[in-house]
């Protein structure tokens, strides 16, 4: 009886000392080891902006910390209550309205942080029809199509609530992982890695063709996981290669970027790629824990990150995405966050690339 009172005093008192609460979602980012920027000095093209990991993001904008909101959680027995964060992140994409989609495959879940909204949702199986090892994400339109491995299919949900729009399979696929989606082509690329081979959908999600088979050749793969798509051009990373290929679809023909090797630069395990406005190349070298720039040729133009667990750099990293600002994305795998960095361009040297 008592603690209901005190329940009744305090929603009293709360409601009558503020109006409703909203929240914003910011980055993580321990100020005393910032700034980090690449190449350090004045002519810096890269800044480190922090990281997302869950509902530790979100702040109130009026204190939800105070005695008050203690005490309330306290009586309605909330006050442990777990905060949902990362586990094991993989592929991820960025909408037009500031939303990340991460697929954790470690919860077999996707966390879509509202970056503008100040909310984090957490999306996944739904009744008998369970998520096994989801890997990618990519938006369509308003859906977001999922890659899950161990089911061979692709699942599709709702980018703003997360519904369920149900599922495609993929008959002969042995492993799906990275998907492109090319609007203007109305198609969808998806890295057979097992298969070592690109299969190609319509936007109905039935199979159109597949693009190679297991060897060293262009247009060959071996064990390709994660691919990029802009302007005609579809970037693959040819993982067991140890290399990228950038293939021009009209003309049915790749580039090789990159080389195996032990040094920094060098790819033995590449993973996420992307492009940004600029149309330079990145990809998530994996193996060596860093996030590797080169220009539309492909040369080679900066290393970023390196192995650790401090801000800027990486555990097994994995997915990649670059957002209509620059912003560039990585799924941090094994340090359990997405860093976030900011391009800030040729002549931008200095700017924080904040918003």
């Amino acid at each position: 009886m008592v603690r209901v009172l005190l329940l009744a005093m305090i929603l009293l008192l709360t409601g009558c000392a503020s109006g409703p609460q909203s929240s914003s979602l910011r980055l993580l980012t321990p100020s005393e080891q910032l700034p980090l920027m690449w190449p350090d000095g004045d002519r810096a093209r890269y800044r480190f902006l922090g990281d997302l990991v869950g509902e530790a993001n979100l702040q109130s904008e009026s204190n939800r910390n105070n005695g008050w909101q203690k005490a309330l959680e306290w009586l309605v027995g909330q006050s442990d209550a777990p905060l949902l964060r990362l586990q094991r992140p993989q592929g991820l994409t960025v909408d037009e309205r500031g939303w990340v989609y991460v697929v954790d495959v470690g919860a077999a879940a996707l966390l879509a942080f509202d970056t503008r909204g100040g909310q984090v949702h957490r999306w996944g199986s739904y009744g008998q029809r369970q998520w096994r090892t989801p890997l990618d994400v990519v938006l369509k339109g308003e859906e977001l199509l999922i890659s899950d491995a161990d089911c061979r299919c692709i699942w599709r949900m709702d980018r703003s609530s997360g519904r369920h729009l149900g599922r495609w399979s993929l008959p002969g696929a042995t492993r799906p992982v990275g998907l492109a989606w090319a609007a203007d082509w109305q198609q969808l690329f998806v890295a057979d890695s097992q298969g070592h081979r690109i299969l190609v959908l319509d936007r109905q999600g039935q199979y159109l063709a597949s693009m190679g088979q297991r060897g060293t050749a262009p247009m060959q793969f071996n064990g390709p996981t994660f691919l990029a798509y802009q302007s005609g051009k579809l970037l693959v990373s040819d993982t067991l290669n140890a290399r990228l290929q950038l293939i021009d679809l009209a003309r049915n023909q790749a580039r090789v970027i990159g080389q195996r090797g032990s040094r920094v630069g060098n790819l033995a395990r590449p993973k996420g790629v992307a492009f940004d406005s600029e149309g330079h190349l990145y990809v998530v070298e994996s193996y060596f824990d860093h996030l590797l720039v080169f220009d539309s040729g492909g040369r080679l133009l900066l290393p970023l990150g390196g192995a650790g667990s401090e801000p800027g750099s990486f555990t097994l990293p994995s997915g990649l995405a670059v957002d209509g600002s620059d912003r560039v994305y990585v799924a941090d795998m094994m340090n359990a966050r997405v860093s976030v960095f900011q391009y800030l361009g040729e002549n931008r040297g200095g700017h924080d690339g904040d918003e």
